[in-house]
């Protein structure tokens, strides 16, 4: 017979970050249903733990009201089994905007690369085949753990619905944003591709703008892409007046160079940098800077 009450369940801070807050009218909305009809859905705990997997907010509206509340128990075999049901609940069950799927898809990466990299140390593998509920590359990890991480990075993108791009932009954000920068584009309230674009910027000015809102995050995002813009220009364009050597030690151009570039971009970028100058590569890399950031709108 199951004993267990609201005060025995232990609420674990990192699974409860796992999951984007409510805005102040859902958590209003949520307060006045419980009451008025009760805790319909039942709590998610882990057995054997008594940590809640699911229900924060419920569990903490039942406790100040003293309101009775049914549980359902889950079995995950490690922490990581059960932040990654965590995040991928939420897909399920909140009306989640793009940004904040991204910032999910972020910390789904991270929980998967840290989970095979600890398997891998164990050396636990099932004939060389991901273990039941993982994500297949997880049974064999091999190349760098550059290449470990971007296939992550795809994996968590694909579960959950965004691109590789925004995965990119929230690990940004989560990563060297500011605190309240972070909460404001969970909360769903900024782009997190704006957000990205002001992680450069002290801690006290990315707090300072993301306490105005989404709007201002989007403004601030779009003077420092101008700002940025204009420098490359400008620097192009005294680039451009100095004659550059545009090959290695003086050697003459490769015939079709373009066309015998391998198309995975690692390895064409290494083979532009066997062929050209630094110096040559660096004004090459600023103007292609400034023609993407021209083509790109928040």
């Amino acid at each position: 017979m199951n004993t267990l009450t609201l005060s025995d369940i232990i609420i674990d801070p990192e699974f409860q970050a796992l999951i984007p807050p409510l805005s102040a009218n859902e958590r209003a909305e949520l307060e006045a249903n419980v009451l008025a009809d009760g805790c319909l859905s039942p709590l998610v705990v882990w057995r054997g733990h008594n940590i809640l997997l699911d229900g924060h907010n419920r569990h903490e509206i039942c406790r100040r009201h003293s309101l009775a509340c049914a549980f359902r128990f889950l079995n995950p075999e490690s922490r990581e089994a059960a932040k990654t049901w965590i995040i991928k609940h939420q897909l399920g069950r909140r009306n989640l905007n793009e940004s904040q799927r991204a910032m999910l898809a972020a910390t789904l990466k991270e929980v998967f690369v840290a989970g095979a990299t600890q398997r891998k140390a164990d050396g636990r593998k099932v004939g060389g085949r991901a273990r039941q509920g993982k994500s297949s590359f997880l049974s064999n990890l091999t190349g760098s753990k550059k290449n470990v991480g971007n296939r992550a990075r795809d994996e968590a993108a694909e579960a959950m619905n965004v691109s590789y791009g925004l995965v990119h932009a929230a690990e940004k954000v989560q990563s060297a944003g500011s605190e309240k920068l972070r909460q404001t584009v969970m909360a769903g309230e900024a782009s997190v591709s704006a957000a990205a674009k002001l992680v450069h910027l002290p801690a006290q000015e990315q707090d300072r703008i993301a306490a105005q809102g989404g709007k201002a995050i989007a403004t601030a995002a779009r003077q420092l892409r101008v700002r940025s813009v204009t420098t490359a220009r400008s620097v192009a364009a005294r680039s451009s007046i100095q004659p550059m050597k545009p090959v290695r030690d003086s050697q003459p151009l490769p015939a079709k160079t373009a066309l015998e570039l391998p198309h995975d971009p690692v390895w064409a970028g290494r083979a532009l940098i066997s062929v050209f100058d630094r110096e040559f590569l660096v004004g090459l890399v600023q103007v292609l800077s400034t023609h993407l950031n021209e083509g790109v709108s928040e």
